[in-house]
């Protein structure tokens, strides 16, 4: 089974995105990270309606994210395997 996420958009939107990441080195060739990203939309416009995805069962869950009509938070989890 698989998680979607749907969006809708009712005017193109200007801002910006600032955000703040971390890796760490866990072995030689592996690497973990979170980042998290803040879109702020507050040019023109009436909203943004975002829905994410949720958990069901053992199955995965999708990314963490809210919304309202001036912004957008994510948060992102990785593993990296370095050649």
């Amino acid at each position: 089974m698989s998680n979607s996420a749907t969006g809708s958009f009712d005017t193109t939107r200007s801002g910006f995105v600032v955000g703040v990441g971390l890796e760490w080195l866990i072995t030689q060739n592996w690497t973990a990270r979170i980042e998290y990203l803040n879109y702020d939309f507050s040019g023109g416009g009436s909203g943004i309606v975002f829905t994410s995805p949720t958990c069901r069962g053992a199955g995965s869950c999708g990314a963490i994210v809210a919304a309202n009509e001036r912004d957008l938070n994510v948060v992102r989890f990785g593993v990296n395997y370095k050649f």
